[in-house]
Formats: C-alpha cells, structure tokens, sequence
C-alpha cells in the first residue's frame, strides 16, 4: 500500500518592485564612473513560496520579480555615479574606471502561514526576504560589502472557507516590501564615503 502526496501548484504570481518615485534619491553622489555586475540569480529573481503550517501545507505559489530589483538598482547606480558601465563578467575591466560594483547573489525566501483563529476566520501571513550579496572592487581588489538585505511581513484576516488560494493576494505586498527595503539598505551602503 503506498502513500500518495499530491502539491497543488497555484498560478505564476508577478511582484512589481516599487517605481522610482517611491523611493528617496540618494542622499550622496560620486563624481567617478562605476562598473556594474548582475549574476543570474539577481539579474532575474523567482521562486516558488511554501506554507510553513500543516494546514494548506500541500499548497505551492510560484512568483516572479524578473528583472524589477536588477533595474531598481540600476537606477540608483546611475543617480549616484557619474557614469555607470554594464560588465559582462565580474572580472572584465574598463579602461578608466577603477571601480566596479558587483552583484553576485541573490536569494529570496517567501514563507506562508494560514491559522484558523475562530470558526470561520483564518489569518494568514506572508513573509518575504530579499538578500543581496554585493562586492565592491577597486583596482580588481575585492572589498565584501555587508549583505544587503530587505524584509516583508503582510498579515490578513479573512474567511476560513475562502481556501489556502486567498493568500495570494497578500504575497506580492510581501514581495514588493521586501524589495523596497533591500533598495534603502542599498543606499545606505553607497551613502558611506569610507566605502566608496
């Protein structure tokens, strides 16, 4: 006799990361050019986000921010240097810039809870978070930055018969709080003048 294990694999979510005008521009710029460097996994980010609770346990929500947080920080390189160079590898080298910002990993890590609190009410949580591992290299000497890092946290009541699939609708506001987050911590890390 075996054990059958079915998931149920709900529809592709897309977060759309915060627009330009969401956030505050750097408060320091820099009066040199810059390389740049996106490895894949920040060049595109995706996931499939998974209940951490028994109930809806079997319950799969795969989601994509694409390219969003790659272009994010794109934006706020090019508001905080001079000139900003694309790198097709992490250690290709322009004449004339002796700094390159490198983006070499991204993980992000979407958890789903679901408890029934009262008959007929569930609340239901995500939690998104983004890290970004960024090395700063100047004259080709590697200099680690802190990992960047950027966290989201949405809860919601609703009604226990609307079924595990409702949560889908609080993921992306995870999602994107988890990228706006990452983008401010970004800036605080290119606002410190010992760094750059």
């Amino acid at each position: 006799m075996g054990l059958l294990l079915t998931a149920c694999t709900h529809a592709l979510i897309v977060a759309e990361p915060p627009g330009p005008g969401e956030l505050r521009r750097p408060a320091r710029s820099y009066s040199y050019p810059v390389g740049e460097y996106f490895a894949p996994s920040v060049a595109w980010i995706a996931g499939t986000a998974r209940f951490t609770t028994l109930a809806c346990g079997s319950h799969e929500f795969p989601y994509s921010v694409g390219s969003g947080m790659a272009d994010l920080l794109r934006e706020i390189d090019r508001a905080s240097f001079s000139r900003v160079e694309p790198l097709d590898g992490p250690s290709q080298e322009i004449a004339g810039v002796r700094r390159s910002i490198l983006f070499e990993l991204a993980e992000m890590r979407v958890s789903l809870s679901s408890d029934r609190i009262s008959w007929g009410t569930a609340r239901r949580a995500a939690k998104a978070e983004l890290e970004i591992r960024v090395v700063l290299s100047i004259d080709g000497r590697r200099v680690p930055l802190e990992t960047v890092t950027g966290r989201g946290n949405v809860q919601d009541l609703g009604s226990f018969f609307d079924g595990c699939g409702a949560i889908a609708d609080v993921i992306p506001i995870a999602i994107r709080q988890s990228l706006r987050a990452a983008a401010a911590n970004y800036m605080t890390r290119l606002e410190d003048p010992k760094r750059f």
